[in-house]
């Protein structure tokens, strides 16, 4: 938040010192008014595409540290315990959930006349609404 309000600060005062140094030649205001807004806003432009450069350069290297330590087996943050629930999330049995399902259905056909569980899956839960609600 600081780098864009400094590039926010820089704007304004490239945009007024334009308009400044250009009525102290003799510039009328109707040329320098324009050109401190093009001029400004491209900087303005150039600087936030700098920030954003710098933040993905930043995320990219945390992302490869992240990787790094899940392969060397470092457990310095939660990778760890995001490969652990990854293993034991793909050791449960899918059909555990149909019950779930059932129910599920059973509940939403008390409020609404149709109610199906299309698909109930691991990290997924599609409904399907056959009907408008009971009245």
């Amino acid at each position: 938040m600081i780098i864009e309000k400094r590039a926010t600060v820089l704007c304004l005062g490239v945009f007024f010192a334009i308009i400044f140094v250009g009525k102290a030649f003799g510039g009328r205001l109707l040329g320098l008014i324009p050109l401190a807004m093009c001029v400004s806003s491209g900087i303005f432009l150039w600087m936030k595409d700098l920030i954003r450069q710098g933040r993905d350069v930043e995320w990219s290297s945390e992302q490869k540290r992240g990787e790094t330590a899940v392969v060397n087996l470092i457990p310095e943050s939660v990778e760890w315990m995001n490969s652990l629930l990854g293993i034991i999330w793909g050791l449960i049995n899918p059909e555990m959930f149909a019950s779930v399902a059932d129910t599920l259905e059973v509940r939403h056909n008390e409020v609404a006349l149709r109610v199906t569980v299309l698909t109930w899956d691991r990290m997924s839960c599609k409904l399907r609404s056959l009907a408008s609600l009971k009245m």
